[in-house]
């Protein structure tokens, strides 16, 4: 499972990418629930992060995209 982003490259130049695992950056050290925990780790949470730049005006955009389990 993920998430993924998809553009026309006549409209666009890439700049940079990231897919980031949401476990890994989740502030979990003060969490009471053991459940919401073991699930956060368990499961699947990802972010697509992409920076392009737009062809026609020279103008950088950022995107995301996020797939969550919950």
């Amino acid at each position: 499972m993920g998430c993924a982003i998809f553009g026309r490259s006549a409209k666009f130049n890439l700049i940079a990418s990231k897919r980031v695992h949401l476990r890994d950056y989740g502030p979990l050290q003060g969490c009471r629930s053991h459940r919401f925990h073991v699930d956060f780790v368990n499961k699947w949470n990802a972010l697509a992060l992409l920076m392009v730049q737009i062809k026609a005006t020279g103008q950088p955009l950022c995107v995301g995209n996020t797939h969550l389990f919950w």
